[in-house]
């Protein structure tokens, strides 16, 4: 009985303590104008409040803790905000508006006869589920593109018959020209870094220079959250066909 009653005596001081209040107002970022009818949510709670027209906002019952913000307006950026709660806090959340104030817009066009041809794109978890290829070899899941393979785990991306110097690879926006060094070079990127890959082919690749005369293959990241927590992840693949072995680990 002694046990069970300290138990409920913790467990009620705890309910107790979720008394705390967050309270505050959204506004424009750019004019300090208050936001009516923003959406403020609380992730690990799953609860929420409505601003009301002149832009404020209450939360009640909150515990102490650190929780997640996700502040949202029709026609702004949403916003994730960071927040530890020891008492009533009280707090001003600017959200930046995607209009913009112009005096006039001059608009100048010609039609003309253009054929582009679609970038293909290899999702995050396609990358995850095909763990133990290479760059060349997974993105032939894409129609028109093949991988010129000279050993294990040494694959050139080839785009409609084209490959080194005639196709473009950008790691995260930097160019990378391993493919292009000879046929026992392949790009020396491992595919676990990308969030997502894209292939574009045909006429839109001129936009990534000569070089991508067959194509480009874009590596891109997803955006670093502003959280001031660790975020991160580890896959480890195996491969029973020649015993082979992956190991990736991220950390943001």
């Amino acid at each position: 009985m002694f046990i069970v009653g300290i138990c409920l005596w913790a467990l009620g001081s705890t309910v107790a303590q979720c008394d705390l209040t967050v309270s505050g107002r959204v506004v424009d970022q750019g004019t300090g104008i208050p936001l009516p009818w923003s959406n403020v949510l609380v992730t690990e709670k799953g609860v929420g409040a409505v601003t009301d027209s002149a832009g404020h906002f209450t939360l009640e019952g909150i515990c102490p803790g650190s929780y997640h913000l996700r502040v949202s307006h029709v026609g702004c950026k949403t916003r994730e905000i960071f927040l530890a709660v020891g008492n009533d806090t009280s707090l001003t959340i600017s959200l930046a508006h995607h209009l913009e104030l112009l005096d006039e817009i001059v608009v100048h066009g010609e039609h003309g006869d253009r054929t582009t041809m679609p970038s293909n794109t290899i999702a995050r978890e396609l990358i995850s589920r095909e763990s133990m290829q290479s760059l060349g070899d997974l993105i032939t899941a894409v129609p028109g593109v093949r991988a010129l393979q000279n050993g294990a785990g040494i694959a050139k991306p080839m785009i409609h018959g084209l490959f080194g110097n005639r196709v473009a690879i950008l790691n995260n926006g930097i160019p990378q020209a391993g493919q292009q060094w000879g046929n026992d070079h392949a790009p020396e990127i491992d595919p676990f870094v990308a969030d997502h890959i894209s292939v574009i082919k045909g006429v839109a690749a001129l936009e990534y220079g000569s070089e991508a005369m067959g194509g480009a293959v874009l590596v891109e990241t997803s955006e670093i959250p502003p959280d001031p927590h660790l975020h991160g992840e580890v896959n480890y693949a195996f491969q029973s066909n020649g015993r082979g072995h992956a190991l990736n680990a991220m950390l943001e």
